[in-house]
């Protein structure tokens, strides 16, 4: 009876740690493809922060905004003679 009892016990544990070891390598390839994917999304927001970073530098640039008034908005320097004193 003792020892059918430890062979059922065995096998009974043996079962179980095969079932974890299949679970933990379950989990392990379930957590490798997650980290896969948030390592594309990062590179991906990298460029995209990388190009509006560039994005910003360029409209920011004085001759760029110079050009786009000139151009886009039609607006010109002022002239002096356009310039007029108020009346005191």
């Amino acid at each position: 009876m003792n020892r059918s009892k430890l062979i059922t016990l065995f096998i009974i544990l043996n079962v179980g740690l095969v079932i974890a070891r299949i679970h933990t390598h379950n989990r392990y390839m379930q957590y490798s493809y997650k980290k896969q994917r948030h390592e594309l999304t990062k590179e991906q927001l990298i460029r995209t922060k990388q190009e509006l970073t560039q994005q910003f530098l360029a409209l920011k640039n004085r001759d760029a905004i110079k050009e786009f008034a000139q151009n886009e908005l039609h607006l010109h320097p002022i002239k002096l003679n356009q310039i007029q004193r108020l009346p005191a």
